[in-house]
C-alpha cells in the first residue's frame, strides 16, 4: 500500500509557481513619463483633460458623455481613442 501512495505523489505536479519562476529583475510594464516622445505626452494630458471634464455624477462618478439627457458611457478605451484623434489634428 505505500507503494501506491508514493507513486501517486510522484505524479502530482509541483506548483505553478515553482515551474514559471524566471530568472532574473522584473520589467515593469509602465513606460516612464522621460521615454515618451511628444505625442505621446500629448495624448496622455488630453486624455486627463477629458477624464475631468466627463465625470458624471449621475452614474457613482463613472466617466460619461452627456447629450440631451442621454447619458454614454466612457471607457479608458474610449478616453484613447478620443485623445488620439485629437492629437492627429494637430
Amino acid at each position: 500500500m505505500n507503494t501506491a501512495n508514493e507513486e501517486t505523489e510522484e505524479e502530482i505536479p509541483k506548483s505553478k509557481s515553482a515551474k514559471t519562476k524566471k530568472k532574473g529583475t522584473a520589467t515593469n510594464r509602465v513606460p516612464k513619463e522621460s521615454k515618451l516622445d511628444e505625442k505621446e505626452r500629448m495624448i496622455g494630458e488630453i486624455m486627463m483633460q477629458l477624464k475631468d471634464k466627463y465625470v458624471c455624477n449621475l452614474h457613482n462618478h463613472k466617466h460619461c458623455f452627456v447629450k440631451d439627457g442621454r447619458h454614454l458611457s466612457l471607457s479608458n478605451v474610449s478616453f484613447s481613442m478620443w485623445a488620439q484623434d485629437i492629437v492627429s489634428i494637430y
